[in-house]
């Protein structure tokens, strides 16, 4: 991937983790994929939770957050630990105010279909969602996990289709969900 390219990746990717239509991608709702990448585990001591990043991946570990980019595709993934009031809030509410709150101005995202999923051993909710970013084309996922009355974890999987329309369902959505597939939260 050129370098612009991986930037506007990771700029999209960073935007979205500050604040914390397509084809059906979940035709029934399941867990996530079990495979799992080859890779080295990683803490993320302050979000509680840690995760599996692929051998050839470009990551950042910051507090709560853990930002993933494959090298040379287009197809970047946030997790977050957002501190917020969850008692008594939808899954579907909380994904939808975090996506508020991260959109950049000139941002154009549509959220689709949605299906249960299973991250870290916890029932949690998945969201198609279109659009543009940064004014790029991108199609993706954001995931939501309720782990308790103040922390919602967050998942931001997209791929930059300008070039590939089919990078998100041909790759990146695979990609990321095997990802998120070696979630494990270590909360009490």
């Amino acid at each position: 991937m050129n370098r612009k390219k991986m930037i506007l990746v990771w700029l999209v990717l960073v935007c979205f983790s500050m604040s914390c239509s397509g084809a059906n991608l979940f035709a029934t709702p399941t867990p996530i994929p079990t495979p799992t990448p080859e890779g080295q585990r990683i803490s993320v001591p302050g979000g509680g939770y840690s995760l599996i990043i692929p051998l050839e991946a470009v990551y950042a570990v910051s507090d709560r957050t853990v930002q993933i980019t494959y090298p040379s595709g287009g197809v970047g993934l946030v997790t977050n630990i957002w501190l917020v009031d969850t008692r008594g809030r939808d899954q579907v509410s909380l994904i939808r105010d975090a996506l508020q709150l991260s959109a950049g101005e000139g941002d154009e995202v549509y959220l689709g279909d949605s299906a249960a999923i299973v991250v870290g051993g916890l029932d949690g909710l998945a969201i198609e969602l279109t659009g543009f970013l940064s004014g790029t084309p991108v199609e993706g996922i954001l995931v939501g996990v309720t782990l308790d009355d103040e922390h919602f974890f967050l998942g931001y999987g997209v791929a930059d289709i300008s070039s590939d329309p089919n990078l998100w369902s041909g790759f990146g959505r695979d990609y990321v969900l095997d990802i998120l597939a070696t979630v494990e939260f270590a909360r009490e």
